[in-house]
C-alpha cells in the first residue's frame, strides 16, 4: 500500500473550507514531498506558485504518484540528492481506477467538509 498524501492549496472564506487538493496515492512521507514540491517551485516554475498549483492541484487527474520530471531544470547536484540511485520515475497520473459502471474515476478535489475519515 502506498504511502498516502494530499496537496492542497488555501482557499477563501467563500467556499466553506480552508483548503482544497488532490489525493497522491505513493511517496507522501514529507522528507520526500517536501524537497521534491519546493525543488518544483524552484526551477520548474522558476518560483511561481500559481503555475505549480495548477500543474498539481488542477490537474484533471489526482495522481499515482509525484516524480523526478517536476525537477526539470534543477541542477545535477540537486537531482542526485533526492535520487542518488536514478530510480524514481516521473510523475504518474492516477488513471486506473474505476467506477462501478465501468467509467474511468473523476479525479477528487478534497476539501474541509469531505475529508472526515480519510487516512
Amino acid at each position: 500500500m502506498g504511502t498516502r498524501s494530499f496537496i492542497a492549496r488555501p482557499t477563501g472564506p467563500a467556499t466553506g473550507s480552508r483548503y482544497a487538493g488532490i489525493y497522491c496515492h505513493f511517496d507522501g512521507y514529507p522528507d520526500y514531498q517536501l524537497p521534491l514540491l519546493l525543488g518544483a517551485l524552484r526551477y520548474r516554475f522558476n518560483g511561481d506558485i500559481d503555475a505549480l498549483r495548477r500543474h498539481l492541484i488542477d490537474a484533471p487527474h489526482d495522481w499515482s504518484n509525484l516524480g523526478l520530471d517536476l525537477l526539470q531544470g534543477a541542477p545535477d547536484h540537486v537531482l542526485h540528492q533526492l535520487d542518488p540511485h536514478k530510480a524514481l520515475p516521473p510523475s504518474t497520473p492516477l488513471t486506473d481506477v474505476i467506477t462501478p459502471d465501468g467509467k474511468p474515476a473523476e479525479p477528487f478535489l478534497i476539501t474541509e467538509r469531505n475529508s472526515d475519515g480519510l487516512d
